[in-house]
């Protein structure tokens, strides 16, 4: 048998060497102030991603999946309404439905993207469906949004798709692997 040689995945003790005087830093500032939330490094980086997504507003999370459930608070649902969410996703994506008393409903992905299928979206839409979480594939985001390839378009002034159907959608919810985008629309489901 040949020498087999390890592939490792992730470097992140090399990424971190590429850099590590800048995040030295970085984390020398945020200590040396004492200004853990919502300090001037935060603000910084909302400003940044502000201009960077070209989004109106940024509101800086712990984490994806403290954004999600944000975004989906935000949007008033109630116990029991649905949330479409891709069944090919990290586990926060349903998990934050469930922690606000919502129903996740899982669809299958595309085969050849693994991005969320808009064709098992339709068939998954019904009464209760109130917002759809379209989580794009890490190496291949979605072009165009499966929202978008909807032909619905975005809302003045934002730069997310909005609600997947104006008949029984009110919400979609869009993430760009890893952070750099969530963006979120809605209008009245009797729309």
């Amino acid at each position: 048998m040949q020498n087999q040689q390890k592939i490792q995945m992730v470097d992140l003790h090399g990424q971190y060497m590429r850099i590590k005087a800048e995040i030295d830093a970085a984390v020398a500032e945020v200590i040396g102030s004492s200004a853990f939330i919502n300090g001037p490094a935060v603000g910084r980086f909302a400003s940044a991603l502000a201009r960077y997504t070209g989004a109106a507003h940024v509101i800086p999370c712990g984490n994806g999946t403290d954004a999600l459930q944000i975004a989906l608070m935000a949007l008033g649902l109630k116990p029991g309404d649905e949330v479409i969410v891709p069944a090919f996703t990290y586990v926060a994506s349903a998990e934050v439905i469930a922690l606000l008393g919502l129903r996740p409903v899982l669809v299958d992905v595309d085969r050849e993207t693994f991005n969320t299928d808009i064709r098992f979206i339709e068939k998954a839409l019904t009464s209760r469906t109130r917002a759809v979480i379209p989580v794009p594939s890490p190496s291949e985001p979605s072009t165009p949004s499966p929202t978008a390839a909807a032909g619905i378009p975005a809302p003045s002034g934002t730069s997310a798709a909005p609600h997947f159907s104006p008949r029984r959608t009110s919400a979609a919810t869009e993430t760009a692997a890893p952070f750099s985008r969530t963006t979120l629309s809605w209008r009245s489901a009797s729309a």
